[in-house]
């Protein structure tokens, strides 16, 4: 079954470049729009199957697509955001995975390597640069907590835990844990709160600090 794509991407020469390129390897292009609003205007977009959406930072009208993280999951909870933009500074970075995106690529990346993060997004992973991953790997080696705060969460909490260490995406930790996605993200919002950590790679780095 092909993937469904959504781009928004305010470069209208790039995304069609995106779109064309995911169509050749048969994949379906729901929607290209500009900046997430026009997405979200879509007439019944909430209705449509949408398997991954590329999301650009800097967007048409002056929006941020990481503004839109949480708006586009609250109307789409089952899709999965992959940001690609220009920027890689590390505060667009963490801000975006903790706003629910499962990947941040760079735009110097080939067109092939694109599809293959989303290959990878698609088969319940995460998507990233090399140089984006060091910048999550030197953030966790400096700031990550080692007390064994595991023990202050509840065993749904540390159910989904276990799901974020084993590169589970939201749906799939619903689908394990026999739960909504929303309540996924409830539970995800408590753990960050008494774990004191703001991504899920901080939880995981936590994880296996504390059974180290």
């Amino acid at each position: 079954m092909p993937i469904s794509i959504a781009i928004i991407e305010d470069d209208n020469r790039y995304s069609s470049h995106l779109a064309e390129f995911f169509s050749i390897k048969g994949e379906e292009i729901i929607a290209r729009e500009t900046n997430y609003s026009r997405f979200l205007a879509i007439p019944k977009i909430a209705n449509k199957k949408v398997d991954i959406i590329i999301l650009d930072i800097n967007l048409a009208d002056g929006e941020s697509g990481l503004d839109g993280i949480e708006e586009i999951l609250k109307t789409i909870p089952d899709t999965e955001i992959i940001v690609l933009t220009s920027h890689d500074d590390s505060l667009y970075v963490f801000k975006a995975l903790c706003s629910g995106a499962v990947g941040f690529l760079t735009k110097g990346m080939s067109l092939s390597d694109i599809y293959s993060s989303i290959i990878q997004v698609k088969n319940g992973g995460s998507a990233m640069t090399p140089s984006i991953a060091r910048k999550v790997v030197n953030y966790f080696s400096s700031n990550v907590k080692t007390n064994n705060d595991l023990d202050k969460l509840t065993p749904r909490e540390y159910e989904v835990v276990e799901g974020i260490k084993d590169g589970l995406s939201y749906k799939m930790i619903a689908d394990r844990c026999n739960i909504s996605i929303e309540t996924v993200r409830y539970h995800v919002k408590n753990i960050y709160r008494k774990l004191h950590i703001n991504s899920k790679s901080e939880v995981v780095n936590l994880y296996y600090k504390n059974k180290s």
